[in-house]
């Protein structure tokens, strides 16, 4: 099926009562690395349909998402909406006011409109190949993903939202061989060309790959310590932080922060300041408008370490009699004033981590260090097979936020964190 095909089956159906349809089409340009060797080059154009549709019964509203194909038939396709309507039924959400009335066509400001796809894959794959690199280096394995997107969100009640946005995604893999041979997985993403930034970061791996070859087993003991976190496990923890800020966290009465509560109650260092954005220049995650066509509205979150906003979709901002924000997909931490170098001693770099393990409810935070740099007398010295562990609470009171900005597909923020009263396991 085609969009206007669904468009007509969706208007002679009798049972919806609304409906929403996402139109994804995707163009990608991909390139395959092993060694320096390009093994396999792709590009494609693929299109996605998905369709909400909503039915009001009683004083509730139900609702369910259906995929369509391209090889539905017309029949296929009025057979499972009748379906689906039927078992909107039995959904008993308590109803609300979807949005209407917009119409808009937008793009996501970024230097990949400059060029097509396969120029700018080529063009990042050649500065890449030229890194430096000595007799033991290598990257293993490259893989370079560069999409360009449009997204359309077509409503009932006379919405249609277009947005353009881009994504870049190299999948790097650095190793170091010297006899035995280790390796690290990184992942980077970006929708803004930075050649230096790129390259920056790629060094950087490069130089993680051979301290984690000459990294050793735990032989010091300086408990508790500062424990500095990069900024995609930032990412991941502060996600897991602010999800309590969502509307649909607080209806549901989930969320442990309400707007006042301090996430520090007795900032030592640094006081966290924390936006949530619809879009951020060189984040891939960014957006216009949400999955539900809703404009994107940059809400402050967390000022001087205070809980101040709620966000979130309109459905739950209704239910609270709140302002819609819609789901924000971006995040910007406000730096601080204090430069890497001068990060006082000891501390304990988190280079690799397994997956950063935060539980809310038992104010804990820890995970599996499978590389990390001990700081102590102007040394560095890497370690390996470790562990950490804290109290959440305690750590966020003693933040240093370093001045140096980094930012991965969903946060812009201070490259290094650092956290006081950690724990070091064996």
């Amino acid at each position: 099926m085609i969009l206007n095909e669904i468009i007509e089956v969706l208007n002679n159906n009798k049972i919806i009562s609304e409906y929403k349809l996402k139109e994804l089409k995707k163009e990608s340009s991909e390139l395959f690395f092993v060694k320096k060797n390009l093994e396999t080059v792709r590009h494609t154009n693929t299109v996605d349909y998905t369709v909400t549709i909503y039915v009001r019964h009683d004083l509730y509203i139900g609702s369910v998402n259906l995929e369509v194909f391209s090889s539905t038939s017309k029949e296929e396709f009025e057979n499972e909406l009748n379906l689906m309507a039927n078992l909107a039924k039995n959904i008993n959400d308590k109803d609300y006011e979807t949005i209407k009335d917009i119409n808009s066509l937008d793009e996501i400001d970024s230097n990949f409109k400059n060029y097509t796809l396969n120029e700018l894959s080529s063009k990042i794959a050649n500065a890449i190949l030229k890194l430096d690199m000595d007799n033991y280096q290598s990257i293993n394995a490259l893989e370079i993903f560069v999409n360009k997107y449009e997204e359309t969100i077509i409503r009932s009640n006379n919405v249609k939202r277009i947005q353009k946005y881009y994504d870049a995604m190299i999948e790097a893999i650095p190793t170091y061989t010297k006899g035995d041979s280790v390796e690290l997985y990184e992942a980077i993403h970006f929708n803004n060309f930075d050649e230096a930034h790129l390259l920056q970061t790629l060094k950087e791996n490069l130089s993680d790959v051979k301290l984690r070859f000459e990294a050793k087993n735990l032989d010091f003991d300086i408990n508790p310590i500062k424990v500095a976190f990069r900024i995609s496990d930032m990412a991941e923890l502060f996600s897991y932080i602010t999800s309590n800020f969502n509307y649909s966290n607080v209806y549901q009465q989930v969320s442990i922060f309400n707007i006042g509560d301090k996430l520090q109650s007795n900032p030592i260092n640094d006081k966290l300041n924390i936006t949530l954005k619809g879009s951020i220049k060189g984040l891939s995650n960014s957006k216009i408008f949400d999955g539900e066509g809703e404009s994107l509205k940059d809400t402050l979150v967390v000022k001087d370490g205070i809980v101040v906003n709620n966000y979130g979709s309109k459905q739950f901002a209704s239910y609270l009699n709140k302002e819609s924000t819609g789901n924000l997909p971006c995040m910007e931490i406000e730096c601080g004033k204090t430069s890497i170098k001068d990060f006082k001693e000891p501390y304990f770099e988190c280079v690799s981590l397994s997956g950063i393990q935060v539980d809310m409810y038992n104010d804990y935070l820890g995970g599996e260090v499978r590389l990390g740099l001990l700081h102590k007398d102007g040394l560095v010295i890497p370690y390996t097979g470790i562990s950490i562990s804290a109290k959440l609470s305690e750590a966020l009171n003693d933040l240093t936020l370093s001045k140096e900005v980094d930012y991965s597909s969903e946060l812009k923020g201070p490259k290094l964190m650092l956290f006081g009263n950690i724990s070091i396991i064996k």
